[in-house]
């Protein structure tokens, strides 16, 4: 009995061709289920974030600015006293299967920058203008703390941990109310 070869190739080739095209799907159907699960979990975080900020802070007046759908927010919060507070908040994009190994890899965490201002008439006199860091302040994620030589700039840098952070924004605002 012969076989022929080129009819079996062929057949080979297109089972192949269906097995490859079935991993495709499954892959693309696991995309596509992190996406829907990383966008809701960043979604989330922002909420918490945000509402943490103006629970501790009490604003009068505050402005929101979306960062490319999910990947965080730019915020103004100003106060009666004329002191404005900038926050940007930067996700790590869990929505992308794909890139957020690399990405948690090389940030680690989300990340959340902090800038007030004060008026021209206030300064900072009683805040150190040096660089303080989790050593000097106790606090796990607060990473980086700097007042500027003018005394009219503080800028924070804090790994965001939706737990624990409450506890940072409270700690920064006793420290400022008791600086100026």
């Amino acid at each position: 009995m012969a076989v022929d070869r080129k009819a079996s190739r062929g057949y080979i080739s297109v089972m192949s061709n269906v097995w490859l095209f079935a991993l495709f799907l499954a892959f693309s159907g696991l995309i596509y289920l992190q996406f829907i699960r990383g966008r809701r979990k960043n979604l989330d975080l922002i909420k918490r974030c945000s509402a943490t900020m103006e629970n501790v802070f009490r604003p009068a007046d505050r402005t929101y600015t979306w960062i490319g759908g999910v990947a965080g927010f730019k915020a103004k919060y100003e106060f009666q006293d004329g002191v404005k507070l900038f926050a940007t908040f930067v996700l790590l994009p869990r929505q992308s299967l794909l890139y957020f190994p690399f990405s948690k890899l090389i940030f680690r965490a989300d990340r959340l920058y902090l800038t007030l201002e004060l008026p021209h008439t206030n300064r900072l006199k009683r805040f150190p203008s040096k660089a303080w860091g989790e050593e000097e302040t106790g606090l796990k994620f607060l990473k980086k703390l700097e007042v500027d030589p003018s005394g009219r700039r503080l800028k924070a840098l804090i790994w965001y941990d939706a737990d624990s952070i409450e506890n940072v924004f409270i700690w920064l605002k006793d420290r400022i109310s008791k600086a100026v």
